[in-house]
């Protein structure tokens, strides 16, 4: 192994969304076998951890895949952000549905309802903006990397993903079973690895990912060996190479040990 991709929340993070000393431990272990860590995650780059981002990490795949960060300079090496255009038909589709929505743009996140922005700043330690109409708002916003759409419904939340997936010019994942995410069509994890493999090159057999949703489907495909926890979905435990613990019992150790 030579790059180990892995994916934040129910993943690495147990169910508070912490980093346990067990999985803290085994990353660090990695790094010292010069294994290459790559974060890969829906967060955007504000969001991941201290913890993670205090570790000798250099790169890593934010907002499901629209960026790729280089840490040590800050500087974006990877984007694919929607435009004007495809913002526009996801608008139309959603125009007479209310829905909780979360924009990721420019490294911020801009929530619909105040106690979403409540919940990030006390769960995710992240702040946010309130930005309560996607029509009118989203006419202000610039290089737009992922919308999330939240749903108390599976019901709805099914209805919608129908329709979007008929918009040819993005991506539409299932990223838990309350969430759609709307990306680019080439915004994967999946491509983003592809690129740093070339970019840094590493064979893709010498890549190793962990993930549990929807969203994790394309950089599991692409990695050499590819694992997920016990608690992921259905689809991804078919995709799989291996199920490991879940990610409430150090899911890595499985992994290293």
């Amino acid at each position: 192994m030579k790059m180990f991709a892995f994916d934040l929340d129910k993943t690495t993070l147990n169910s508070k969304g912490e980093l346990s000393n067990v999985n803290y431990k085994i990353l660090q272990d990695m790094l010292k076998k010069n294994v290459i860590l790559i974060p890969a995650t829906g967060r955007n780059l504000a969001g991941i951890p201290n913890e993670i981002l205090g570790l000798d990490i250099k790169y890593a795949i934010v907002s499901n895949g629209s960026m790729i960060i280089d840490l040590y300079t800050n500087t974006i090496i990877w984007k694919k952000t929607l435009s004007k255009a495809e913002l526009k038909q996801v608008i139309c589709r959603l125009s007479r549905d209310k829905i909780v929505f979360t924009i990721h743009a420019d490294d911020r996140c801009f929530d619909s309802t105040i106690i979403q922005v409540v919940i990030r700043r006390l769960l995710f330690k992240n702040s946010s903006v309130f930005f309560p109409n996607l029509k009118n708002g989203i006419k202000k916003l610039n290089n737009i990397n992922k919308i999330q759409l939240t749903f108390l419904s599976k019901k709805h939340l099914q209805k919608v993903y129908n329709v979007l997936s008929e918009v040819d010019a993005i991506h539409v994942v299932k990223s838990s079973k309350h969430c759609i995410e709307i990306t680019h069509r080439d915004a994967t994890k999946g491509n983003a690895l592809r690129f740093l493999s070339h970019y840094l090159g590493v064979d893709r057999e010498e890549i190793v990912s962990i993930g549990d949703n929807d969203n994790d489907i394309e950089m599991l495909q692409f990695s050499g060996t590819s694992y997920v926890v016990l608690n992921s979905s259905n689809t991804v435990k078919i995709i799989a190479d291996y199920v490991v613990s879940s990610n409430d019992d150090h899911a890595l150790k499985d992994i290293i040990y």
